[in-house]
């Protein structure tokens, strides 16, 4: 799974185009008030990794609720994390990769 976005403004000044996201780590922590919330990794390439070691241009980390994550439509914790990704404005226009 992955997340491909047109265009990237790096934090160059480059517009870097068909840059690929990957979640590199999706956890669940309980916090101290009994909750629970997510951590995602993303980290973001400037061409789709296909295995090997390949160096990330952007990194990126979210944290939400579980309970966001859950009511989220999709077959798997992992499906759910990427569609909630999607739906943020920075992800608006990416798609499936």
């Amino acid at each position: 799974m992955a997340i491909q976005l047109k265009n990237l403004n790096s934090g160059l000044g480059i517009k870097i185009k068909n840059v690929y996201y990957r979640i590199i780590t999706a956890s669940i922590t309980k916090q101290r008030d009994d909750s629970f919330s997510v951590m995602i990794d993303l980290a973001g390439y400037a061409t789709q990794p296909m295995g090997g070691e390949i160096k990330e241009l952007d990194f990126k980390r979210y944290h939400i609720s579980l309970e966001t994550i859950e009511s989220i439509k999709n077959d798997s914790f992992l499906g759910k994390c990427y569609s909630w990704l999607m739906s943020l404005d920075e992800f608006k226009e990416s798609v499936n990769a």
